[in-house]
């Protein structure tokens, strides 16, 4: 039979062009685009297998599926291609004729060119659909990211069903101490399953993001709220299904519940970020509420991030020096530098704008700016032939991401030519929410520089045992919350504070004592032969000024 040029010429192009309107590569869309040009060349059937590589072909690890036509047909075949994909992946076809004559090789030719044209498609939808993937979900647990929930909170504000949704935005406690304790395997199966079973409780409407690296964020029905927090407080996760182990995982959450007046995503998610940071410095609760009360503090700590760069050029911030006291002579031996902010005549207390420096990184300036303002006094006090002590200068948690951060300190120490053992650096008992690995390398490297470090806050973070045994510290700062108080007696305080000196007496740590203010609190400390406080009864934190007369009373 003489082949139609015309009639296959038209069924191809026609071919071609429904190709590129079809929505996605289902056997249904295949048979719409195929099936003119199939009955042309008498195709019954067309069968795909498909393999991730070469290797896994060859091994039979495929999987083959009717794209058109019936599978029951019975009839000759024949493999026209083997296609490859740009991600290595194999596709076999195999076409199946209608009637029992063959295919001419011309025929064959042109239905291969058919089969090409398919695999073209079915390979570009695949490659959209893996892009589309990679553009809404992250890559650890195949969640959803920030991408995926900005969309759906538009789709929800555009069909005005936004007002139906809370927002919990909460990060999981402890994650560097879970991968210490246990290690990186069973860390991962501890998170991958409390994350498989929050998945399973939440309902097709509702979602669940990771927003940043420890950041995971649900949205959800509002009258839910309850099963919601019910499951992020203390989850009781399996961790090896033979022994029935299991760990107890607690988060912190910031909540919000939207409302007719929600415009855009990003809004949503300063919310519940401002509630997460308010839960973050709760003691009492694991999670916290978005209201107009916290509306406000978001104001303020913009309007703090906004002034902080124009005080930093000006220079507004001041350096005050709170004394450190020996017990045994009652003489001055060191102080710790405190940031006071003077904008415009007006002195800024530190709880108005340190935590809110703290949610960003624009803090870390600030710890620059402060080690470089008393480096510049220790070297001025030194020409001026002034008795120097050690001064103690806060270092923020943010900066242990940085990598040249050893380097950085040392670098503003030697610029003024101060002697390293006048510098001690301090950071906070929750740094031990950072890698381990990087904390402890910085305090080695410290101290091979002559620079003492000291653990600020001691016995307010979550692992304060591990967090002496571990790294290597000078000095333990032993937090105020452990002294004794006329509301609540001392017995209790006493025993703690006694066991906590003894400890770091053992590791050869120095300990001192912040917020000391009565005669009972020295007794008390003496009686444990800790033999350094800081706080009132002493002196409150001085102005540069005043703290210099105290360095030039130790003269004489």
């Amino acid at each position: 039979m003489e082949f139609n040029f015309k009639e296959y010429s038209q069924l191809f192009e026609q071919f071609l062009l429904k190709l590129e309107k079809l929505p996605s590569h289902t056997k249904s869309d295949i048979t719409e685009a195929i099936s003119d040009i199939a009955d042309f060349f008498h195709i019954g059937k067309i069968e795909l297998s498909t393999s991730d590589s070469f290797e896994e072909m060859e091994q039979g690890n495929f999987y083959t599926q009717t794209i058109f036509g019936s599978s029951h047909i019975s009839a000759s075949g024949f493999f026209p291609k083997q296609e490859v994909s740009s991600n290595g992946k194999v596709y076999n076809f195999v076409v199946y004729q209608l009637e029992s004559r063959k295919w001419t090789k011309f025929e064959e030719e042109k239905i291969s060119l058919i089969i090409k044209m398919l695999f073209t498609f079915i390979e570009k939808a695949s490659s959209e659909n893996r892009v589309t993937f990679l553009t809404y979900h992250e890559g650890d647990f195949g969640l959803y990211n920030l991408n995926y929930f900005k969309d759906f909170v538009r789709s929800k504000i555009s069909s005005k069903e936004i007002v139906k949704y809370g927002i919990c935005l909460f990060q999981i406690k402890n994650i560097p101490s879970i991968y210490q304790q246990f290690g990186k395997d069973i860390a991962d199966t501890i998170i991958k399953n409390f994350i498989l079973d929050l998945n399973d409780i939440l309902e097709e409407s509702e979602i669940l993001c990771r927003i940043t690296g420890e950041n995971f964020l649900i949205c959800f029905n509002k009258n839910r709220i309850n099963q919601i927090k019910n499951f992020l407080e203390k989850r009781e996760i399996t961790f090896n299904l033979e022994t029935q182990e299991k760990f107890i995982l607690n988060t912190i959450a910031g909540y919000y519940m939207t409302t007719n007046n929600t415009v855009q995503a990003s809004v949503l998610l300063d919310y519940a970020t401002t509630a997460l940071d308010t839960a973050k410095n709760l003691s009492h609760e694991s999670y916290a509420f978005f209201d107009d009360t916290l509306t406000q503090k978001a104001l303020h700590a913009k309007n703090i991030e906004n002034m902080f760069p124009q005080a930093l050029k000006n220079e507004e911030f001041l350096i005050y020096y709170q004394p450190k006291v020996r017990l045994t002579d009652y003489r001055l031996v060191g102080a710790e530098a405190l940031c006071r902010w003077n904008h415009n005549g007006n002195l800024i207390p530190p709880d108005s704008f340190i935590p809110h420096l703290e949610q960003t990184k624009i803090i870390c300036s600030l710890d620059f700016y402060m080690l470089d303002h008393v480096c510049q006094d220790i070297s001025k006090w030194i020409k001026e032939g002034k008795e120097v002590v050690k001064v103690s200068v806060n270092l923020s948690r943010c900066h242990l991401n940085e990598a040249n951060l050893l380097e950085r300190i040392i670098k503003i120490i030697d610029k003024h030519n101060v002697p390293h053992h006048y510098i001690e650096i301090e950071l906070t008992e929750t740094t031990t929410e950072v890698d381990y690995d990087v904390l402890k390398n910085l305090l080695t490297g410290l101290q091979l520089e002559g620079i003492s470090t000291s653990v600020d806050d001691f016995g307010v973070g979550y692992s304060s045992l591990n967090l002496i045994t571990q790294f290597p510290w000078n000095v333990l700062k032993i937090d105020k919350s452990f002294l004794p108080n006329e509301v609540d007696g001392n017995s209790n305080r006493n025993a703690m504070i006694k066991h906590i000196i003894s400890i770091a007496k053992n590791f050869g740590i120095d300990c001192i004592v912040e917020g000391v203010e009565t005669i009972e609190h020295i007794k008390l400390l003496k009686e444990n032969k800790c033999f350094l406080a800081q706080g009132y009864y002493f002196d409150p934190p001085l102005k540069r000024e005043v703290f210099e007369d105290r360095l030039m009373a130790l003269l004489s």
